[in-house]
């Protein structure tokens, strides 16, 4: 995958007294239950970053219930279900501050992955079921 100026969807998990976070159009993803479990995955780690959820697997049991669902509507139950504040959000890659990071972003094929670093020369990200994060 190549990180580039072009459009990517995003969500960024919002707490309580945070600023908004990224700005732009609500999109209408495809109903995709590869994509709409890529989405969780990346929420509960986002989740899990933000040191809103402690219990991990108990997390993934609940977002489990929510993949058979359009990814959207996916995510709002899920964030709800676990406490989160979770929105879904367009924004161009060169528009990211630094100040919004970590944030999951969407690949073109419509799979989810959390941008945690980005620079000109590349990016940071952790794909869902990898152990370790990527340089790309």
């Amino acid at each position: 995958m190549v990180v580039d100026d072009s459009e990517v969807s995003t969500t960024a998990l919002q707490q309580e007294g945070q600023q908004e976070g990224l700005q732009g159009d609500i999109i209408t993803a495809t109903e995709n239950h590869s994509e709409t479990s890529s989405l969780l995955s990346c929420a509960l780690i986002l989740g899990a970053i933000f040191k809103d959820i402690e219990n991990q697997e108990e997390a993934a049991q609940i977002a489990q219930d929510f993949t058979g669902m359009e990814p959207k509507a996916a995510l709002k139950a899920c964030g709800k279900a676990l406490g989160l504040t979770c929105k879904i959000k367009r924004a161009k890659l060169n528009t990211i501050a630094e100040s919004q990071l970590p944030i999951a972003a969407r690949t073109n094929t419509g799979l989810w992955f959390v941008l945690a670093k980005l620079s000109d020369d590349g990016a940071l990200i952790q794909r869902p079921g990898q152990s370790q994060p990527d340089v790309v």
